[in-house]
């Protein structure tokens, strides 16, 4: 059962796996929002610790770094970015420039447009829920033939018969019965008769 557990364990992992793939595509999207917007170097993490959601955008560009650069990649990311999160921190040239919240961010952007309020809130994923059926089959099929070579009764070890006729008894029987046999069934020996004078010449 220990392989069933491994097997398991690593198809668990890969379950997780497909579910965070529409996550990290939606960062690499937002990440190339960013750049388009005439910023380099970007880095976006969005990060759960203790039920707080942190999202973290972090950039570089020449030249002086203002308030304004700030709050035009926090609005990229409150209009583009569909997953949801409790704080956005903005980091250009190594210095934090902006921390807000949900409500903040509404309060000076306005509403999230409508196709990522749905996204974020319960929008159904067909690419992940496929990818998690699939796993989920291959779980069951895995666990169904690992059950079964479990139970399967050992081979029969290979049984090796006696000879007919052993060699170590061949030898001693030979010795014993044929001289009896040879005196019983010995042929009897044919008569001899006496000799006999030829007929008389005729004359």
């Amino acid at each position: 059962m220990s392989r069933a557990v491994r097997v398991v364990g690593l198809l668990l992992v890969c379950l997780l796996a497909i579910a965070g793939c529409s996550t990290l595509a939606d960062l690499q999207k937002l990440g190339s929002e960013v750049e388009s917007a005439g910023y380099d170097n970007v880095n976006v993490n969005h990060n759960i610790t203790n039920g707080h959601s942190l999202l973290v955008i972090k950039a570089t560009r020449d030249g002086t770094i203002s308030s304004a650069d700030a709050e035009k990649v926090a609005e990229i990311a409150w209009t583009k970015y569909p997953g949801d999160f409790d704080e956005l921190q903005v980091v250009l040239n190594g210095e934090l420039k902006l921390t807000a919240g949900p409500d903040e961010l509404k309060s000076r952007f306005g509403e999230r447009p409508a196709e990522l309020a749905e996204s974020s809130s319960g929008g159904v994923n067909i690419v992940a829920i496929v990818g998690i059926l699939l796993c989920g089959a291959v779980v069951a099929v895995t666990l169904v033939v690992v059950w079964r070579r479990s139970n399967r009764p050992p081979p029969r070890p290979n049984q090796q018969y006696p000879q007919a006729y052993p060699p170590q008894y061949q030898q001693p029987y030979q010795q014993q019965y044929q001289p009896q046999f040879q005196q019983q069934f010995q042929p009897p020996a044919q008569p001899q008769y006496p000799p006999q004078n030829p007929p008389p010449a005729q004359q």
